[in-house]
């Protein structure tokens, strides 16, 4: 068909091109007899020529357009498989995330959220349980947290408890030294009174122990002179009652406490 065009073409120019040449030369009916016998006939060919060309485009136009139509079809479904599968393996990644989660906790973060909360209000009492969990979740930490912090409590309760007795003790022990020290106290006044006692009495000793010395010195010197005044020999007898006389003359001392 584009050949048959390509052949007619030409040759209807040249019939239009003769025809308007005697258009121009006032050939009318020479003019009206080209139309007639070539340029008609070749109209209506490269008419039909051209009809079967759009039925043609018009054909390939809707041909594409099906064509479109399928591949957009496709890719729609292709977009929805992938969003579909997208959408699974979302899913699935966001189940798998979860249960690790889940089980790195050790349960649901709101009861694992809710045991702190009771451990921090000072309950280290309600038992966790971690039968199921693993070493490594946070639910078992938080069981292993709560026992050490029991045991470290009940030890400073423990401690404190000693303190306080220890505390009362001394006290009392302190009490005790305290009656003691005035106890003490009252002995060593009372002693110093007995030192002050005994310290004029071995005053007095000395003042009568001095008052017996000279006396004797006197009576020696009084018995010297009188020996040598009687120039006489006493016999034992004599000489006793002369001890007598003069012990009997020295003041007796005094004894006091």
């Amino acid at each position: 068909m584009l050949a048959d065009f390509d052949a007619t073409w030409p040759v209807y120019l040249a019939s239009v091109q003769k025809v308007e040449e005697l258009a121009r030369q006032d050939d009318q009916n020479a003019a009206l007899a080209e139309m007639r016998e070539n340029t008609d006939g070749l109209h209506v060919k490269i008419r039909k020529i051209l009809i079967e060309f759009s039925n043609l485009r018009d054909a390939s136009a809707k041909a594409r357009a099906e064509a479109g139509v399928a591949l957009v079809g496709e890719v729609t479904w292709w977009i929805v498989g992938c969003a579909v599968v997208g959408v699974g393996i979302a899913l699935a990644m966001g189940l798998a995330v979860t249960r690790s989660i889940v089980r790195q906790i050790g349960g649901e973060p709101a009861k694992v959220a809710s045991l702190v909360e009771q451990i921090a209000e000072g309950d280290l009492q309600t038992p966790i349980d971690t039968s199921t969990v693993g070493g490594n979740s946070v639910l078992h930490a938080v069981a292993l947290m709560q026992r050490r912090l029991a045991t470290a409590i009940g030890s400073i309760r423990t401690g404190t408890e000693r303190v306080t007795v220890a505390s009362r003790e001394i006290a009392a022990g302190n009490i005790d030294l305290s009656s003691r020290t005035e106890q003490q106290a009252a002995s060593l006044e009372e002693t110093a009174s007995s030192m002050t006692q005994l310290t004029e009495t071995v005053k007095q000793n000395a003042d009568n122990a001095r008052q017996a010395n000279a006396l004797a010195t006197r009576a020696t010197d009084i018995a010297d002179a009188g020996n040598d005044a009687v120039h006489v020999e006493l016999t034992p007898r004599s000489w006793t009652l002369l001890q007598g006389v003069l012990w009997a003359s020295i003041p007796k001392r005094r004894s006091s406490r």
